[in-house]
């Protein structure tokens, strides 16, 4: 400092704010490079180079690395190794969903709600509004002043995200119609069936014999099946009440974190407010 002047500033660089993680491309768009992958690879691992290249992208092309990322958002690939050695291969959710070719499927429709679900910010945002969506100018106050969106990225993500959750036939509250409800509930479980160890097929239902009411309690000690069966749990609520859960148990902690995550988002569908 020289006479007497104040000393200059310290510089600094600003923290370039960024946005929470949501998909960079639409449900129906991430399906359709989960047929190519397939188309190309089938089942097996496959170098993210590769994977890039049979989607149309250089090796280090942005926009291709941010299509994968979605991919994994949306449970439908994994990954394993790193850097030059990073493979990918579709999930069991994601082969259930490009390799049901049936006109009218409910496996499939359920795998592709699991996998509009799997996002943490659309779980979020459906579990915010059960109701149904609000408009796009409450989404983006909601957005940008308490979840820290950008302005650029809210303007991404409304259209994209409002896009996914149609195409998953989620209504706007993340809730499954009447009509799905009933058929749901008349064919007791809709899982393909799950292999240990990978990510989970769409989420299990859990939908209670006669309307959720048993007149008899089930026996005290049913006898214990075999590990990783497919079977039917009952579950005490209270009194007599119990409901029943179906499904290819034990789950891995992922596939159990789905599927309380589903089931939270379906809650406005499933349970009936106030008392009788």
């Amino acid at each position: 400092m020289e006479n007497g002047a104040p000393p200059e500033p310290a510089t600094h660089k600003a923290r370039k704010q960024r946005s929470p993680s949501y998909p960079a491309i639409g449900l129906k768009d991430a399906i359709e490079r989960a047929r190519i992958l397939y188309n190309h690879e089938g089942r097996n691992a496959a170098p993210v180079s590769a994977v890039l290249s049979n989607w149309g992208y250089s090796a280090k092309s942005s926009g291709g690395r941010l299509a994968l990322a979605a991919l994994k958002k949306y449970g439908l690939i994994d990954d394993e190794g790193s850097k030059e050695h990073r493979q990918v291969r579709l999930t069991r959710l994601a082969l259930t969903i490009v390799l049901d070719q049936r006109e009218e499927s409910e496996e499939r429709q359920q795998a592709i709600r699991a996998a509009a679900l799997a996002p943490t910010i659309h779980r979020e945002l459906l579990s915010k509004y059960p109701e149904g969506l609000p408009s796009d100018a409450n989404l983006r106050h909601y957005l940008l002043l308490e979840r820290a969106f950008t302005e650029g990225a809210v303007s991404d993500f409304i259209p994209r995200f409002r896009a996914t959750i149609a195409f998953a036939g989620l209504g706007g509250g993340g809730t499954l119609s009447p009509d799905e409800e009933d058929k749901t509930t008349a064919n007791g479980s809709d899982d393909p069936g799950q292999e240990p160890g990978v990510t989970p097929p769409p989420a299990t239902n859990a939908a209670a014999n006669q309307g959720g009411h048993r007149t008899d309690p089930p026996p005290s000690s049913p006898p214990s099946p075999p590990p990783t069966a497919h079977r039917a749990v009952q579950v005490p609520l209270s009194g007599a009440e119990w409901v029943t859960v179906q499904g290819a148990f034990p789950l891995t902690e992922e596939a159990w974190d789905q599927m309380i995550a589903v089931l939270n988002a379906m809650k406005p569908g499933l349970v009936k407010l106030g008392s009788d």
